[in-house]
Order: C-alpha cells, then structure tokens, then sequence
C-alpha cells in the first residue's frame, strides 16, 4: 500500500534507547523513506536522563554509528553479515565448561 501525503512529514519520535529504536537505526530508515526527522536532545543529561542524548557533557559520543549515521554511513544489517557457525557439544563444554556450575 501507497500512501501519498501532500504536506510534509517530520518524525518527532526519532531515536531513543529506552524505547528500542537506536538512532543509527532511526535515521537509516528515515533516509531510506525520505522523511524529515529531529534529533531531541543532543547532549545526554539534565531532564531527560540517559535515554536521550548523542554526546556527554564532556564531549565523548555515546556510539559512533550514531554519528556516522548522521553522515550517512549505516551499518551492514545483511542477513549474510554474519553467518551462523554450529558448535558441538564438546566445544561448548570446552568453551562454557569453567563457568558451568558443578
């Protein structure tokens, strides 16, 4: 289905940790379906707490991909990224077996 829309749209819900939409994801999809969105808080801290917010106070950057997100770049989300492995019993008891209780 095609929704045509004559005014323009702009995403105000973009990007938040605590609801399950990282920015790096938020804005690939924005870009993907050409809609306007608007980063809420760019500094982590003061009312809102953690769950908003790209830098800290102190002007580390809470992910990179958010900032190369920002630029355009976007991680690799292929399903043949990485591909599954199939481990035997005998690697995972060699590999869990120190922190398996007894």
């Amino acid at each position: 289905m095609r929704i045509l829309a004559r005014d323009t749209i702009l995403n105000t819900e973009t990007a938040c940790i605590a609801r399950a939409n990282p920015y790096d994801l938020a804005l690939q999809i924005a870009t993907a379906h050409k809609t306007g969105c608007y980063l809420f808080n760019l500094i982590i801290g003061g009312y809102w707490g953690e769950i908003y917010g790209i830098f800290y106070p102190e002007g580390t950057v809470r992910d990179p991909s958010i900032v190369a997100a920002i630029m355009g770049f976007y991680r690799n989300r292929d399903l043949n990224t990485i591909r599954p492995i199939r481990i035997g019993k005998d690697t995972l008891r060699r590999l869990w077996g120190p922190f398996s209780r007894r």
